[in-house]
């Protein structure tokens, strides 16, 4: 025996798309009541949406950089509480928050060379090379030698045969 809707269509009886239509049609309350749960469904979704948008807020206020991928996937795990003060808690320990006012301005950074290249171009001379491996057998700190070391890759001066020029951007 064949079962056909109201258009003429044959349908299956036990398919639960067709009971469903059956039903609502029987009781016009369920078909409202089924509305009423899809509103609700898509209202939790938007509540959930804007959790998430509230959370990214805090961290950003916090001072996390959400573009690096260590504090992303901390956001993600993050369950404390979500205010600025306390995932600027969590976060410190971790080394994940932007980064702060850096310990010397670049132009003080580079003042002693730029010193010793105005007084190169007043005396009219070439300005004095500076010795690295002097620098680096009077390191008293690992810190210390590879910051020399770096110094040395950056102005282009010869490494160690085998010893691979890695410098920091």
């Amino acid at each position: 025996m064949a079962f056909y809707d109201e258009d003429g269509n044959e349908v299956d009886p036990f398919d639960p798309e067709f009971q469903q239509q059956q039903e609502d049609q029987r009781n016009p309350l369920r078909q409202q009541v089924r509305r009423m749960e899809k509103q609700i469904k898509d209202l939790r979704k938007e509540a959930e949406a804007g959790q998430q948008a509230v959370k990214q807020l805090e961290f950003v206020k916090a001072g996390v950089d959400l573009t690096n991928p260590m504090a992303a996937y901390f956001a993600r795990g993050y369950d404390g509480d979500v205010t600025a003060e306390a995932i600027k808690a969590a976060a410190e320990p971790l080394g994940l928050l932007g980064a702060k006012e850096p310990a010397q301005e670049p132009a003080q950074q580079d003042r002693p060379g730029l010193e010793r290249m105005n007084q190169a171009l007043q005396d009219g001379t070439q300005p004095a090379q500076r010795d690295y491996d002097a620098e680096m057998r009077a390191a008293k700190t690992p810190e210390e030698m590879d910051r020399i070391y770096l110094e040395k890759a950056q102005s282009g001066g010869n490494l160690p045969a085998g010893v691979p020029a890695i410098v920091n951007d």
